[in-house]
């Protein structure tokens, strides 16, 4: 069940607007707030996974590499956050990150301001 599956979601700020990349499928939504952007990219998976299914085409495609690692930075940080405050809950089920663009990233992917780190 996909369900089951454990992808992962890097929500960031761009070009004015909020996005949620998909990382195993390489799919994104934007939206005026994280929230928005998330639900932009549920319906577009959603599409996609239907799409595939009677295609017979398999649906993940993974994002590039540089935005794998921006997910593993991210997560590191967040677990160095939780560890230095006992008095968080500390979820490893967590599968969103949002993140501190970087001023250059590689690939053709340009951030102009700076979201809050989770």
């Amino acid at each position: 069940m996909l369900s089951d599956i454990p992808l992962r979601v890097l929500i960031y700020f761009e070009d004015d607007e909020w996005v949620a990349h998909l990382l195993e499928m390489d799919l994104v939504g934007t939206g005026d707030s994280p929230q928005e952007a998330e639900q932009q990219l549920k319906g577009a998976a959603a599409a996609q996974l239907s799409f595939c299914r009677e295609e017979g085409v398999n649906p993940f495609r993974p994002a590039p590499k540089n935005l794998f690692r921006i997910w593993n930075e991210t997560q590191k940080k967040s677990l160095n956050q939780a560890m230095a405050s006992p008095g968080l809950p500390l979820d490893m089920r967590r599968r969103v990150s949002m993140f501190t663009p970087p001023k250059k990233v590689s690939q053709g992917h340009k951030f102009k301001r700076r979201a809050a780190l989770t």
